[in-house]
């Protein structure tokens, strides 16, 4: 993959090339389908009913989950609407529904031990069973191939964001660890002003179309 033409100081390229290994090696499970603002959507019932939650690409943006504030049971959620609100550190985040749909049960271990959605989203950490107001087929669901279509390219927009953002920093204080010199970047939050994370994260969390 191309590395964006904007240049960055060695020890920075360094840093990004090993924060973002890991969205480089994460990969859909063929099990799955997807949404192009990263939720999946599996075990399909009658009356397209399914069970849905965060990818890997979402998963490996969010640092740090405090709380996840879902609706109501019964709740219709139309295409765009909040889902759900992350709410980190950095501060409250929509999650919008890609599609209308309605609420048929929340998480309650999510919402106790919000983390979870990101230490086990395919597993124990799932947000919500849902109602499709549409056909699942009739919707863009993005199965295993055009969901990894689809990671390659949104980490090579996290990487151009990551490389613009700092190229502009004008402090030029990031390396392996904070600008007092302690603590380990583990994360892209790390990295980034409050403000220009909750702006990627609003891009990648984006309903398309």
């Amino acid at each position: 993959m191309n590395q964006p033409e904007i240049s960055v100081e060695p020890m920075v390229q360094r840093l990004l090339e090993r924060l973002l290994a890991p969205f480089r090696d994460a990969r859909p499970r063929d099990s799955l389908l997807y949404s192009t603002n990263h939720l999946w959507f599996g075990d399909f019932g009658l009356d397209d009913d399914c069970r849905i939650g965060i990818d890997d690409m979402l998963r490996l943006i969010l640092s740090h989950l405090h709380e996840i504030i879902f609706p109501v049971k019964g709740h219709k959620v139309p295409r765009g609407s909040p889902l759900a609100w992350l709410c980190q550190p950095t501060g409250m985040v929509a999650l919008p529904a890609p599609f209308p749909m309605t609420v048929n049960e929340i998480n309650t271990t999510v919402r106790e031990s919000p983390n979870l959605a990101l230490a086990d989203p395919y597993g124990e950490g799932w947000l919500a069973n849902i109602h499709l107001d549409h056909r699942a087929t009739d919707l863009p669901l993005l199965s295993c191939s055009a969901a990894d279509a689809h990671w390659k390219e949104s980490v090579t927009a996290i990487d151009a964001t990551l490389h613009r953002t700092l190229s502009e920093r004008s402090d030029k204080s990031v390396g392996e660890t904070l600008p007092d010199g302690g603590r380990f970047i583990t994360s892209i939050s790390q990295l980034l002003s409050p403000e220009d994370y909750v702006n990627l994260l609003q891009d990648v969390l984006r309903v398309a179309g």
